[in-house]
Parts: structure tokens; C-alpha cells; sequence
């Protein structure tokens, strides 16, 4: 098992299918109007990786991903959904 550095906590995530649009300005506009700040357009990095003190959300615009949420096990991830990961979560 692969764990964050900073938790003891295992794939504490959430996934809400069909909450983004399909559309990557869209999915900007909608997570810079609630304050979450869209930095990133450029897929999930290929190694585990944590923010120790922030919260990430990841919205998926087209296609399918599996990602490792805080360990091996890999979720599939479809267009349309958005994924909360709370500070401290690994992924790649």
C-alpha cells in the first residue's frame, strides 16, 4: 500500500459523475466561480504526488483516466466527472 507522506487516511476521495461539462473553459469558469483556483490543464502527473496543506479537484473533460487514489488500487475516471481529493491524498 502506498500512503501520502502527511495521513494515515486511505483513498478518502469523492467522485460526482456528471457534475462538470464537457468543455475545459467550462470546467475553469465553474471551479474559478467557487474559488477553486484552475492551475492545471495538462493531465495527472505519472507518479504519487500529495499536497500536504491543499485540497485538489480534477474535472474531467473528455475521455477516461484510471487514477491511484492513495494507493494501488486505480479508479476509472469518465468525462463528465469531477474529483474531489482532500489535503494530504496521494495520486498519480
Amino acid at each position: 500500500m502506498i500512503r501520502s507522506p502527511s495521513s494515515r487516511l486511505y483513498g478518502m476521495t469523492t467522485s460526482l459523475s456528471g457534475a462538470v461539462p464537457a468543455d475545459p473553459q467550462a470546467i475553469e469558469s465553474l471551479f474559478d466561480t467557487n474559488d477553486w483556483p484552475s492551475a492545471w490543464r495538462k493531465g495527472v502527473y505519472p507518479y504519487h504526488h500529495c499536497h500536504s496543506t491543499a485540497h485538489e479537484t480534477l474535472g474531467v473533460y473528455s475521455g477516461s483516466a484510471t487514477i491511484q487514489f492513495g494507493g494501488p488500487q486505480g479508479a476509472i475516471e469518465n468525462r463528465g466527472e469531477a474529483i474531489v481529493l482532500g489535503s494530504a491524498i496521494s495520486a498519480s
